[in-house]
């Protein structure tokens, strides 16, 4: 007896883990980038 939702349950596990793991690699890399830029601006007076 076929079981469609099992492999659709397996579709959606597998693109909730590439996406969430695309968001967290994006995420860590911005977050590095902002860490080393140097802000010169009057709205980043608590940023240094």
């Amino acid at each position: 007896m076929p079981r469609p939702w099992l492999r659709a349950f397996f579709n959606s596990l597998l693109v909730t883990s590439a996406s969430t793991l695309l968001m967290l690699v994006t995420a860590v890399m911005v977050g590095y980038a902002l860490s080393k830029v140097k802000f010169n601006s009057l709205l980043s007076g608590s940023l240094e």
